[in-house]
């Protein structure tokens, strides 16, 4: 019986060269790149090949007859290398003429896939692909260069009609206009024109040569048809290009990122499991198909760390391995800038949303939004659920709030309750922290994966708005930065809630603990927090300390804590914190409260406003010159200031009219009136004066301010 069943494959292998009707079909793409052209053969079981050399070029030759499949093969590459292909004529390997100074290399990509570089230069020694059919060493291809194509080029000079004369140009005027239709052609001729020019097929100049009278006659009418060469036909702007990168490299194609056809909605995900127990075959070998399946599978019901796992264990040389990591990374919530999704947002298809999800932060410019939406919407709604938030909150991040809004209605689909944490994210990013609040406590106590996310929002609506969290909140976030230690969001929302808590040391402390991205981005907010709502003794603590260094934080916030401390005595670590070219006015502030009163005048010497000759008036006061001080202050609303003045120079006559009441009587009492009556009169006037002058005192008294004894 054997026997029998070797003849039966002889025949079957005899019959399949004889009948070119069972031809492999074999799939060929090029690629250009700076140093060498890419020749992609791709068939199912494409094995047994040997690149022999020809005259003009190489020769691929198979072991069985083959279809070859060269419709796209000069679709975006040029002819300066490959300037032809063509099946052999036993239909049993490629032709490939070449027009270079070059040589072939071939090798095996992988199992159905034949790679041939032609790499400019000439081979390198003892290169096997440089022998002919004989075995023999073939000459090199130097004499090609006389015999490879020109590039197309039309002179327009040489099929011009004569000219004799300059066209005048038309006259304005309705009658001269050109009509609707010369318009037409005019607008479609140019745009043609503009297409030939950005592929390269047509050459702009910025003057045409001048026309020379032809010897012989001119055709009466000339056709240009660009789209009728060899090579050329495949860049119509009807037919559709081929899907590339920012970088010009290809697209992941959608069928190997397909996620929303690896999965079932309508079964049980245990029962799915469940199906993808027998991929491992005897050794405990896996089978490549039903490996593939598990994989996939694993990926659409969202377990990204299984799937990592399932890889690394079984399938690391399958073709698709760090594609499945990228998608696993993703579903887990993180990111991976350098994985196989890099550059990919302007993708078509479901490879921009992968690249999107994997990215730390977008730019919508450089975002295929329709298609992110596209691919996001296919996917199953549990999935939808899970990578929303985080996704919405990039767009949300870059500005792109209509993009945000979409995913949402996109997550909602199926899911009412689906979008609370979505919600409170985009009024968090409109500036409606209250709003945001509400939303953010409400995905709060639903529970589920979206807590720690929710916390985190809840967190970032009290920083919008300056408010104090409650202890409980506090403990919270404490809790969940322990569970996922490397979730960065909570990294960050933990800091803050010690900030509101007026926790600094706790806060500063944290910072140190805090990943290097996660503390760069959070130090200038507690630093805003401490100068804005912190209490006096942490503006102390922190701020006089980091005043020999000062960290990195926002002009408003250094200008905040300069005020704080300059204001409870600190002006030498203010003036730090301002620095030499701070706000002048501050400055001055902080030098006077050092007690440099003279530094302080030369500073704010010509500078305009109120605020600048109070400060002025203040140093003049430490200078001695409370007279002066009051004129400056005239001139302000700082009627209080003025009166302290007026009282330090001693101006009565000021006070006694425009004074405070109580200074008012008090000064009157200054100039006695004089006494013409007997002793006795004069001593009852003496005696009533002097009980005004009592009651004046008593009264200045106690209008004046009084302050706490120190403890």
């Amino acid at each position: 019986m054997r026997w029998l069943f070797g003849v039966f494959l002889f025949s079957a292998a005899l019959f399949g060269q004889l009948n070119p009707t069972l031809a492999q079909q074999v799939t060929v793409t090029t690629g250009d790149h700076p140093t060498f052209t890419r020749v992609v053969l791709e068939a199912q079981g494409l094995t047994g090949w040997r690149l022999v050399r020809l005259g003009d070029g190489y020769a691929l030759r198979l072991r069985r007859p083959a279809s070859f499949d060269l419709d796209t093969a000069f679709r975006v590459i040029t002819r300066d290398r490959l300037t032809s292909l063509s099946a052999l004529e036993d239909g049993r390997g490629l032709r490939l003429t070449l027009g270079c100074t070059c040589h072939a290399v071939g090798f095996d990509y992988r199992p159905g896939i034949v790679v041939i570089d032609l790499r400019d230069g000439p081979p390198p020694k003892g290169s096997s692909f440089e022998l002919t059919d004989a075995g023999d060493q073939a000459p090199p291809l130097l004499q090609n260069n006389a015999t490879a194509q020109a590039p197309l080029v039309w002179n327009w000079a040489e099929h011009a009609l004569p000219q004799t004369a300059p066209i005048p140009a038309p006259q304005v005027g309705a009658s001269r206009l050109p009509d609707q239709k010369t318009l037409v052609l005019r607008e479609a001729l140019l745009q043609q024109f503009a297409d030939g020019a950005s592929r390269g097929l047509v050459d702009p100049v910025t003057q045409l040569p001048t026309p020379q009278k032809p010897d012989g006659a001119v055709p009466r009418a000339t056709r240009i048809g660009l789209l009728a060469l060899p090579g050329v036909a495949g860049l119509s702007p009807q037919q559709t290009r081929p899907t590339l990168t920012a970088t010009g490299a290809d697209c992941i194609a959608p069928a190997q990122i397909n996620l929303p056809d690896w999965g079932n909605p309508d079964r049980p995900a245990a029962t799915q499991l469940k199906d993808l127990s027998g991929f491992l075959g005897e050794f405990d070998r896996a089978d490549p198909e039903a490996l593939t399946v598990a994989v996939r599978r694993h990926l659409w019901l969202g377990f990204g760390l299984e799937t990592v796992a399932l890889v690394n264990a079984f399938g690391t040389d399958a073709a698709d391995a760090d594609l499945w990591r990228g998608m696993a990374r993703a579903v887990d919530g993180g990111t991976d800038p350098d994985g196989p999704f890099a550059g990919m947002t302007m993708c078509a298809g479901p490879a921009a949303l992968w690249a999107a999800m994997t990215q730390p932060r977008l730019s919508p410019p450089e975002v295929n939004t329709q298609a992110v939406l596209r691919s996001f919407s296919a996917l199953p709604s549990h999935l939808r659920r899970s990578l929303g938030p985080a996704l919405t909150e990039k767009f949300l991040q870059a500005g792109d709030q209509a993009t945000a809004q979409s995913l949402r209605d996109a997550m909602l689909r199926g899911d009412p309750t689906a979008g609370a944490l979505v919600d409170a994210q985009i009024a968090l990013h409109s500036d409606r922290p209250a709003q945001a609040e509400t939303k953010a406590r409400a995905a709060l106590s639903a529970g589920g994966p979206d807590s720690a996310a929710a916390l985190v929002t809840l967190i970032e609506a009290r920083f919008q708005a300056r408010k104090p969290l409650s202890p409980a909140d506090v403990t919270a976030a404490a809790a969940m930065r322990r569970e996922q230690p490397d979730n960065p969001g909570l990294a960050r929302a933990t800091v803050l809630a010690l900030a509101l808590s007026d926790a600094f040391d706790a806060a500063f402390a944290e910072l140190k603990t805090a990943p290097d991205g996660v503390a760069n981005r959070t130090a200038p907010d507690v630093w805003a927090i401490l100068a804005e709502v912190g209490p006096d003794s942490a503006v102390i603590t922190h701020g006089v300390l980091a005043a020999s260094a000062p960290p990195a934080t926002t002009a408003a916030t250094r200008l905040n804590l300069a005020k704080r401390l300059t204001h409870l005595g600190f002006g030498a670590a203010a003036q730090v914190w301002l620095g030499p070219d701070g706000d002048t006015v501050a400055l001055a502030t902080a030098e006077l409260a050092d007690g440099k009163a003279r530094a302080a005048l030369t500073r704010l010497a010509g500078h305009p406003g109120a605020e600048a000759a109070a400060i002025r008036a203040q140093a003049l006061l430490a200078l001695g010159d409370p007279a002066t001080a009051a004129t400056l202050l005239a001139d302000t609303d700082k009627a209080a200031q003025e009166t302290s003045a007026r009282i330090l120079s001693r101006d009565w006559a000021f006070l006694q009219q425009n004074g405070p009441p109580s200074w008012q009587s008090a000064t009157a009492e200054l100039q006695p009136t004089p006494q013409s009556g007997g002793p006795l009169t004069n001593g009852r006037a003496i005696l009533t004066q002097s009980a005004a002058t009592r009651a004046a005192m008593a009264a200045l008294l106690e209008s004046a301010p009084t302050q706490d004894p120190k403890p």
